[in-house]
């Protein structure tokens, strides 16, 4: 009997996303779907609806399950828990209500990349349709940020709206999804997951068979081969939430990879929060990919690249990175601790152009420090480096980042979407992000929601070339930039 079902992905509508927005979560939002016909798409959503509504081709890169997603379901599988992964809610109905009724007692959902309830209550709502005393247990960034930072009242009120059984918020989510799980197949349990911080598991090295999928996989895979990152970048939680950088064994790792190998995955697309650095577990994993046939793409740090490096990247597979550039400005860069300044970016940048990658570039808009001048320096940065892919974020205030501590140095107030610091507030930001998006001519807009950089991978992994890539996404990117 199957003891666990692990939901990958919900989806939403532009219409979801856009539920209690504010002005400035509003404005963020325009930058993510267009508009026609009095319908608003997400990008990957447009695609399918103008391009292939008459061919009967869905593109969905919700049905990839997210590394993260896999990596919990092997764990649960090496503590020898039956599980199956239902990568999508709506795609996987069906098999969630047949496990179910088979009698599955326990159902996880991993929040990934969502921005309100709505997507978290609607699928806990169609798992209580089907079973009304299953156990569900939510987990995820979402949850993870959303207790991170809100009210002692907040956060209750948020589980009653959820209606979710547990909810994990410690860094040790398989170990406490196994836990959670073992406690409810045995009989009732009442536990807050702030209580489980105290889990030790091991970890057994089996081979991977990809028991817990009853699907075909498709040409792409999410892979991931380390947690935490080693950066201590001021903007960003990442090394707060996974505060210990932990690698994967690499014999796993090896048989993971010749897995896929064996299911025809041609493409990868690894979420490592920075995949190059430290240098030799890079230079471990490189060694493994060679002995197969991937493309892959990958987060890089920008200063770690040099000539050999890069060779090594080209020699394993790899097309192209994604990049946290941030800024164009010194200053900007030096306030969030990036550890690199303008020329060390052009330098990579050039290597990584010289060597034939595809570069996709991440921009931050809106920093303690930024005005309309530094914004001009970074518009004009980004024209000269030529990048092909760039995307620009509103800068998000997350009060457990590490800028909150210079909060009096920056005279920063507020949080979230919602802030003021003293060069600009969050309004004046988001306006500047409007014309960053539309001012960087030498290179192309990727939105994040539904599509980001992985939309291009995806793209390539179902037979475009990268040139077909960059004119579907011009095409969309014309209609968008007529509305915002």
């Amino acid at each position: 009997m199957v003891e666990c079902i692990l939901i990958g992905a919900i989806r939403y509508t532009v219409e979801q996303r856009l539920v209690s927005c504010n002005e400035v979560t509003r404005s963020c939002c325009k930058r993510q779907f267009i508009e026609e016909n009095n319908k608003k798409f997400f990008y990957m959503d447009y695609l399918n609806w103008s391009l292939h509504k008459d061919l009967g081709i869905i593109y969905d890169l919700n049905n990839i399950p997210s590394s993260i997603c896999i990596n919990i379901a092997q764990y649960l599988e090496e503590m020898e828990v039956s599980v199956k992964v239902v990568p999508e809610l709506d795609q996987g109905k069906d098999l969630l209500k047949k496990y179910i009724e088979q009698g599955t007692r326990v159902v996880v959902i991993s929040s990934g990349t969502i921005y309100n309830a709505i997507p978290l209550k609607r699928a806990i709502k169609v798992i209580r349709k089907i079973s009304s005393d299953i156990h569900i247990i939510v987990c995820g960034n979402y949850i993870y940020n959303k207790w991170k930072t809100s009210s002692q009242k907040e956060w209750e009120d948020l589980k009653n709206t959820l209606n979710a059984d547990f909810y994990i918020t410690n860094a040790f989510e398989k170990e406490s999804i196994y836990k959670l799980i073992k406690k409810c197949i045995k009989g009732p349990l009442s536990a807050d997951s702030e209580d489980l911080n105290d889990i030790k598991t091991t970890c057994g090295k089996g081979v991977i068979k990809f028991k817990y999928f009853d699907y075909t996989y498709e040409n792409m895979a999410f892979v991931n081969t380390s947690v935490g990152c080693t950066s201590k970048c001021s903007f960003c939680n990442f090394p707060i939430r996974n505060s210990s950088y932990k690698v994967v064994d690499y014999e796993v790792l090896d048989k993971w990879l010749g897995s896929l190998a064996i299911a025809d995955v041609e493409f990868l697309s690894f979420s490592d929060d920075t995949f190059n650095a430290p240098k030799k577990h890079f230079l471990e994993v490189c060694k493994i990919l060679k002995k197969y046939h991937f493309k892959w793409f990958a987060y890089c740090r920008i200063k770690e690249m040099d000539s050999q490096t890069l060779d090594l990247m080209k020699d394993s597979g790899c097309l192209g990175v994604y990049v946290g550039i941030e800024s164009g400005n010194n200053t900007i860069l030096k306030n969030m601790n990036k550890g690199c300044n303008t020329d060390d970016i052009k330098k990579s940048v050039q290597l990584l152009r010289n060597k034939g990658f595809i570069i996709c570039a991440f921009l931050i808009v809106g920093f303690p420090g930024e005005t309309d001048q530094t914004v001009e320096q970074t518009i004009k940065f980004i024209n000269n480096l030529k990048i092909d892919f760039f995307t620009a974020n509103l800068w998000y205030a997350d009060i457990s980042t590490p800028v909150f501590a210079q909060k009096e140095k920056f005279l920063l107030k507020g949080e979230g979407f919602e802030w003021r610091h003293f060069t600009m507030n969050s309004v004046q930001a988001s306006h500047l992000t409007d014309i960053v998006m539309k001012s960087i001519k030498n290179s192309m807009w990727v939105p994040n929601e539904n599509f980001g950089f992985q939309g291009i991978v995806y793209l390539l992994s179902r037979g475009y070339s990268v040139t077909q890539v960059k004119d579907v996404i011009k095409g969309m990117n014309n209609i968008l930039f007529k509305q915002v």
